[in-house]
């Protein structure tokens, strides 16, 4: 959950940098002016942050004229205030060229002796990462794994929970669409001690979310949709709804207001797959659980997450698998050259 959805005075905003050697050393590579090679990769980076769901406040461009005139005022107040100060530094030049060359421009062996890469440039040496920013960790990515991932984490777990709740609460005979009411709930044994464990795991989501550790906010949530399976699973809510109704009530309200905090806690990482759920939920598409105090606390009671007598809709499946001969295609076709 970002930001935003806690409750912060939060701005999102983005752009393609379209001054600098980098932009000139593409133009040169591909035989454009570096106006055509801003636009041509603005239009490209916009179309890949939409195709992943990725929305900004603003998206911008840093040769539009409100930037250029914002870095303008920047510096002329700097240099009002007399806050700048001038040097003479070192700087290789091409005699062949006529100019002095920034970094982008030098190649040469990297000088990390665990390295040597023989093309490294001034400003940075792609093998040994030694100029990579705040990475810990690379990631490393095989179509075997996100083939697993798939069929087995969001297929057999997310989806898998989903759907049953979902499926059992529109079935008929059963509850007509209708979140039944749960009273007592907290006095149901698996239905507290889920609860129990469900509240401290978005605690916990909510501090490693703050602090950008996406994986591990990721792992938690995912975490709780197995704890929704197996509470199904224990409570063996199919008996119930002859046997003792109250407490299939319980069991299938307290997990219809878990699917509804999933699909918020999984938002920032599957935006399009959240709100097909609010939409099965029959809950409009900005509603979103905002992990305020408030809404910690009711996770703790995910029983009180969705009201009673709330008409939900038309469960439909979230993924589809992927299978073998699928995963051969996909890797065939994106293999490169």
């Amino acid at each position: 959950m970002g930001a935003a959805e806690r409750g912060y005075n939060t701005l999102y905003i983005g752009g393609t940098d379209e001054y600098g050697t980098a932009t000139e050393v593409k133009a040169v590579q591909e035989k454009l002016t570096p106006e055509q090679i801003c636009n041509k990769y603005y239009a490209l980076h916009k179309e890949i942050y939409e195709w992943f769901d990725i929305s900004f406040d603003k998206f911008g461009r840093t040769s539009t004229p409100t930037h250029t005139q914002g870095c303008q005022s920047v510096f002329k107040k700097l240099w009002e205030n007399n806050w700048l100060s001038e040097d003479v530094v070192q700087q290789p030049y091409c005699q062949e060229c006529q100019r002095f060359l920034a970094d982008r421009y030098v190649e040469g062996i990297c000088p990390a002796p665990e390295c040597n890469y023989g093309s490294a440039r001034g400003d940075q040496c792609d093998p040994c990462q030694k100029a990579k920013g705040p990475e810990v960790s690379d990631t490393v990515f095989n179509w075997e794994d996100l083939q697993a991932k798939l069929n087995n984490e969001l297929l057999k777990n997310w989806e898998n929970f989903v759907n049953r709740v979902l499926s059992y609460i529109v079935k008929d005979p059963g509850y007509g669409s209708v979140i039944p009411d749960a009273e007592n709930a907290e006095l149901h044994p698996l239905t507290r001690a889920l609860a129990g464990k469900v509240g401290k795991s978005v605690v916990e989501y909510k501090d490693v979310m703050e602090k950008v550790k996406l994986k591990q906010g990721l792992k938690i949530a995912m975490s709780i949709s197995t704890l929704g399976n197996g509470y199904l699973q224990d409570t063996k809510f199919w008996k119930f709804y002859k046997e003792d109704r109250a407490a299939c009530s319980t069991v299938m309200k307290t997990s219809a207001g878990l699917v509804y905090l999933l699909a918020s806690l999984l938002e920032p990482f599957m935006p399009s797959v959240s709100a097909e759920i609010r939409k099965q939920l029959n809950l409009p598409p900005e509603k979103s659980f905002s992990l305020s105090d408030g809404d910690i606390k009711r996770a703790a009671r995910p029983w009180e997450i969705l009201p009673a007598g709330h008409r939900i809709g038309t469960p439909v499946p979230l993924f589809k698998r992927l299978e073998d001969h699928e995963v051969v295609a996909l890797r065939k076709r994106f293999a490169g050259s």
